[in-house]
């Protein structure tokens, strides 16, 4: 088993008291908060901290994950990643990355190195999963149809780029601002007046 494990538990009149344990759930260091939050890990895994219900449930030897939100990370597998809102990071199982905001990256699963920051930034799709790495979107719903390989994008402002799909190495910055095509790469659009 592990040591100094922290968990949680709620006394029934919405009171909360703690304790440092030693359980089979193993690793060292990890704080757990939240039903079924990083029940799957095991020895081996250090420095975690999961809260919310099913937050990082599925890590078993990952490494400094920090979920916050019901769900965030929840297939995370990786280590280094940071998911901070309702199912952030739902599918994720790379490495490095930052989702911020609920919805940010659910679709993203072995995308690594990629930073998604506002509601439903880089959420992705359920048929094409992206796997692609190094993608930026900061804004509501910037990237949102992110998918499969699409790699090294860099999307700035509320659905900015909203409509790529598969491209590549695309800079789309300024407020509802989109690039001409949803497969094409090296695009380049900023406010609508360069392109």
């Amino acid at each position: 088993g592990g040591t100094e494990n922290v968990r949680f538990y709620e006394d029934g009149s919405s009171n909360f008291s703690g304790a440092v344990y030693t359980d089979t759930a193993g690793g060292t260091t990890n704080l757990r908060l939240g039903v079924n939050a990083g029940d799957a890990i095991a020895d081996g895994a250090l420095n975690n901290t999961l809260i919310g219900n099913n937050a990082g449930t599925a890590i078993v030897t990952g490494d400094d994950n920090t979920a916050v939100g019901t769900q965030s990370l929840l297939s995370a597998t990786g280590s280094l990643n940071t998911a901070l809102g309702k199912d952030s990071g739902y599918f994720n199982t790379g490495a490095s990355n930052t989702f911020l905001g609920a919805s940010t990256g659910v679709y993203a699963t072995s995308a690594d190195y990629s930073t998604f920051i506002g509601w439903r930034a880089g959420q992705g799709i359920n048929g094409v999963r992206l796997t692609g790495n190094n993608n930026t979107a900061v804004g509501k719903d910037a990237g949102l149809l992110l998918q499969g390989l699409a790699n090294a994008n860099t999307l700035l402002g509320a659905t900015a780029g909203d409509n790529i799909t598969s491209g590549d190495s695309n800079i789309i910055i300024g407020n509802g601002i989109d690039a001409a095509s949803a497969t094409a790469d090296n695009q380049l659009n900023i406010g609508g007046w360069i392109t």
